[in-house]
């Protein structure tokens, strides 16, 4: 099974989710409830993917440096986020990720303002949030890793 735009992997789909070392070990139980926590958390799906899947590539890093007003002013954008043989060992400790999908507009992607903090401040709280649920059921590694340039501080 191909995960891809058109063929995504949804938490029905768990008894599907094979990896190197076989199929996902979380009940469908705890998927779930997971699912049910990241809608109560304001997302609009969550997808289960296979670790192993997930591509990293060197452009990304390009991308950032060359095309980004932040880079090398937070502590979660490069220079200062993992780089990406460090993110790539750490996905080779997983089998299993969520990939949580949210809808925000922001034509201001760029720039600090107190509407957008404050929108990223509570989705990054509903990743808190799940990375705490799942290790309260027994996930011990869960680690929660949004997406966007951190504006959670002004400076």
């Amino acid at each position: 099974m191909s995960v891809t735009k058109e063929n995504p992997v949804r938490f029905r789909d768990v008894g599907e989710i094979h990896d190197k070392e076989g199929p996902s070990t979380m009940s469908r139980e705890s998927l779930e409830e997971i699912h049910l926590l990241a809608k109560e958390s304001g997302f609009i799906d969550a997808h289960l993917l296979r670790a192993c899947e997930i591509v990293t590539a060197q452009w990304v890093g390009l991308k950032c440096r060359y095309g980004c007003a932040n880079y090398n002013t937070s502590w979660c954008c490069p220079p200062a986020a993992p780089d990406l043989q460090t993110v790539r060992a750490l996905l080779s400790e997983y089998n299993t990720a969520f990939l949580l999908i949210g809808e925000d507009v922001n034509g201001h992607f760029y720039r600090n303002s107190t509407a957008k903090r404050r929108r990223q401040i509570k989705n990054w709280k509903s990743i808190v949030a799940l990375e705490r649920k799942l290790f309260l059921i027994g996930y011990y590694k869960a680690f929660g890793l949004p997406a966007e340039a951190c504006d959670l501080c002004r400076k």
